[in-house]
């Protein structure tokens, strides 16, 4: 469904507890880049939208945690596993892609009518569609969800984006090595004519 609350916009969700072996999940701790993104991306009225409050628990009145009571580890929060508003995005990525930049705006602004914050003009370029999509709309959506570091893999920004938003140990980051993992040493076993990847030893 288009209407309704944010969890009208999965698929198929998954609820953890806290001995599910899965450690849980950290939905009160975002990057203040993050937040900051979160609140500036308004609705018509002026006002922080429904995807801020479902997000982060911050100083607001109408900000609350959604936690079972007396229970601060069992979170309120399934954890999508599909996400319709992650399909309409990454289809509205596919068209920008295409040159179609009119009609992915057209689908970008699915999923921010139903927060009621202001919609995209209709006259971005391509290269401002793809630019809204990695800073604002996909972060701002699918926020602590799991797919912003594959995003930034997809789009080739990590080194980018983890240095301008000043995160510890950025200077650390070595793209070579850090966008992937090692193949496992198994799998040399099995089969001595692969070949590691960059960064790694067998």
């Amino acid at each position: 469904s288009l209407e309704g609350g944010h969890y009208e916009y999965n698929l198929f969700t998954l609820h953890l507890g806290p001995d599910s072996g899965c450690g849980a999940y950290e939905e009160a701790y975002p990057s203040k880049w993050l937040f900051n993104t979160l609140k500036k991306d308004l609705t018509e009225d002026g006002e922080y939208s429904d995807r801020l409050y479902e997000t982060i628990i911050f100083d607001d009145p109408k900000s609350r945690p959604f936690y079972y009571e007396d229970y601060w580890d069992y979170s309120g929060f399934n954890i999508p596993l599909i996400r319709y508003a992650d399909i309409l995005l990454l289809y509205a990525e596919c068209l920008n892609d295409e040159g179609n930049s009119k009609e992915a705006i057209k689908y970008i602004n699915k999923v921010r009518d139903r927060v009621h914050v202001t919609p995209l003009s209709d006259t971005l370029s391509k290269e401002q569609v793809l630019k809204h999509l990695q800073d604002v709309e996909r972060p701002c959506e699918l926020a602590l969800e799991g797919s912003r570091w594959y995003d930034l893999i997809r789009w080739g920004i990590v080194e980018d984006a983890l240095k301008s938003h000043e995160k510890p140990f950025a200077s650390n980051f070595i793209s070579t090595k850090h966008i992937r993992l090692a193949i496992p040493h198994k799998e040399f076993l099995m089969n001595p004519d692969w070949v590691q990847n960059e960064g790694y030893t067998k």
